[in-house]
């Protein structure tokens, strides 16, 4: 009994040595998440800075897809085949929008990680799961290597 109890201590202290950071702007480095422990236990990956830029500037080239071409045109070159839409028909079109907002909210890999990205949008038509002015959505932005784009899945929580 009395070794369940120093075990149930030890994970519940092990469990508050961890360190937590605030998301990662646009503008600074943040140093990975690390729990304290051996050297061989896995931390969260660092994202460099410059890919945490890259799949934000992504998703304002969505943005401005949208606003240029249609929805259809914005998803095929820039989301996740299963977002993917292929008719127009009831879908909101952006007379004006903008990512006024961009920070890395975690990473599985610097290939995959989640951003938080707040939108403003102004549109005509049907908002349907979007709203008339701020929207906040958690993006993961994926890529198979180095040379290829960052894809996009967008979701209203992480």
């Amino acid at each position: 009994m009395r070794t369940w109890v120093l075990v149930l201590l030890f994970a519940v202290a092990a469990c508050g040595a961890s360190e937590h950071r605030p998301p990662q702007s646009l503008g600074g480095p943040t140093p990975p998440v690390r729990t304290t422990g051996s050297a061989s236990e896995s931390a969260t990956p660092a994202v460099r800075p410059a890919l945490v830029r890259s799949a934000c500037r992504r998703i304002e080239g969505f943005v401005d897809t949208w606003r240029e071409h249609g929805y259809v045109d914005a998803s095929r070159r820039y989301v996740v085949p299963g977002q993917q839409v292929e008719s127009e028909l009831g879908l909101p079109r952006i007379v004006a929008g903008s990512v006024d907002r961009c920070v890395l909210f975690s990473a599985e890999s610097p290939d995959r990680f989640i951003l938080e990205a707040d939108l403003t949008l102004h549109l005509r038509g049907d908002p349907l799961a979007w709203n008339e002015g701020v929207n906040t959505r958690f993006v993961t932005a994926t890529r198979s290597s180095a040379v290829v784009p960052f894809r996009l899945e967008l979701a209203t929580s992480p």
